[in-house]
């Protein structure tokens, strides 16, 4: 599939399925113990929020920049 058949949601998708993986497979150089599930979720709760919000600060800075 090339970038142009791509949508947003499915790039999304498939970025927090190969995040959820590395966090599976990555083990912390300092801990005794691999990462466990509740945390990896607690760290794609966090990107989540972070993607929102990059979202909603670009179409509100595109906004001001029409209104302007």
């Amino acid at each position: 599939m090339s970038c142009s058949d791509c949508s947003l949601s499915y790039i999304f998708r498939e970025g927090y399925i190969d995040f959820e993986n590395y966090l599976t497979n990555v083990w912390p150089v300092d801990h005794p113990r691999a990462i466990s599930k509740k945390t990896i979720m607690k760290h794609i709760q966090h990107l989540r929020k972070m993607i929102t919000l990059a979202y909603h600060l670009t179409v509100t800075l595109v906004l001001a920049m029409w209104i302007l």
